[in-house]
């Protein structure tokens, strides 16, 4: 009986040794998809303030002809 009892024990044992593998490699992918999207969301920050930027330069040079007008 006890003999069963511990390759019972040796069987789970394996089996969450192969699951925190498993649980191992899933985080790291996760890790992998979580810098994928920083640096999305990094180059999407960094467009949208470069579109900002150029419509700064467009009012002025707007609100410059304007000036010149008047």
């Amino acid at each position: 009986m006890k003999v069963l009892e511990i390759k019972k024990m040796l069987e789970k044992t394996k089996l969450e040794g192969e699951l925190g593998e498993e649980a191992e490699k899933l985080f790291e992918a996760g890790a992998e998809v979580s810098d994928i999207k920083a640096q999305y969301y990094g180059d999407v920050l960094w467009s949208l303030n470069s579109y900002v930027k150029s419509l700064e330069s467009a009012l002025d040079l707007a609100e410059e002809e304007v000036d010149s007008l008047e």
